[in-house]
């Protein structure tokens, strides 16, 4: 699909070359060409990371979002993996997932630790090896965390007990 693998690198290019596009502008031609990718070749891991690093890529600079709707199409553009493949160690297993999660504000961050743990207990996901097990964690740490730096307690409480669930179910 060298089609597929050309047409993502010039919408790279097309997307960079629009200094001017507003962030959600961005965040939705990567979540359409994201959706594209994983409906016409879903077996292409490479291409799915090579369209988050694209977007973590013209993302860098900016921050944490804060406009609604680019926070948003940014929660389609992780989740997107999450639902068609039913496995976190799918995303694990894309270099660019957790890069792209780092653009997260603090309330997505929550909401989306909650919808990785629901997808792993809906799934009876089994993460195998301690590498992605520790790999989950730290990046359900880096999610929970308030702008501080503190882990937020409620949250916190929260994410033990669905663990706990989670681990005491196998």
């Amino acid at each position: 699909m060298d089609r597929l693998s050309n047409y993502a690198a010039s919408s790279a290019e097309v997307i960079e070359a629009q200094v001017d596009m507003p962030v959600v502008g961005v965040i939705t031609l990567y979540v359409s060409l994201l959706t594209f990718t994983l409906r016409v070749h879903p077996d292409r891991l490479d291409h799915v990371d090579q369209i988050l690093g694209a977007c973590v890529k013209k993302l860098s600079g900016k921050g944490k979002l804060e406009d609604t709707r680019a926070t948003k199409k940014f929660f389609s553009l992780l989740s997107a993996p999450l639902e068609k493949y039913n496995d976190i160690v799918t995303s694990l297993n894309l270099s660019n997932y957790p890069k792209v999660m780092d653009h997260l504000d603090t309330a997505t961050n929550k909401v989306m630790v909650v919808v990785i743990i629901q997808s792993i207990m809906k799934n009876n996901t089994c993460i195998s090896t301690a590498d992605k097990v520790e790999v989950l964690f730290e990046l359900m740490k880096g999610l929970i965390k308030d702008i501080d730096g503190t882990l937020d307690d409620e949250v916190h409480t929260k994410v033990d007990f669905v663990i706990t669930c989670f681990t005491f179910s196998r």
